[in-house]
């Protein structure tokens, strides 16, 4: 079977390996390459790689940036502005999780304060 995908599909993919008390999630570096890949072969567009684990894709379209609440927002905030009638945008999260009552973010984004 083979999945098609629209011309424009974007892509945004966060990996957060490290908690906020130090613990570091095996697995997120792993599995970070493998999406990346998929996705590269899915997307025309540029990948957003938001992380906190040291990353190089092998490839042009994929830009890496630090794992910040910010960055998330700015990433959904420009695809969104980017989308059209028909395109895609996928959208993969993985990593350690914590609650943050101030915000809906779940992640252990460095700009929270501690």
């Amino acid at each position: 079977m083979s999945l098609s995908t629209p011309a424009n599909a974007h892509a945004i993919i966060v990996a957060v390996a490290e908690d906020d008390q130090g613990a570091v999630l095996e697995g997120v570096k792993s599995d970070l390459r493998l999406i990346n890949e998929e996705l590269y072969l899915r997307t025309k567009k540029t990948l957003q790689v938001i992380t906190d684990v040291e990353y190089r894709a092998g490839d042009d379209r994929t830009k890496v940036f630090p794992s910040t609440l910010q960055r998330i927002e700015a990433a959904i905030k420009n695809v969104g502005e980017a989308l059209q009638p028909g395109d895609v945008c996928y959208v993969y999260i993985a990593g350690h999780a914590v609650a943050n009552p101030d915000r809906t973010a779940c992640l252990p984004f460095y700009s929270f304060p501690k």
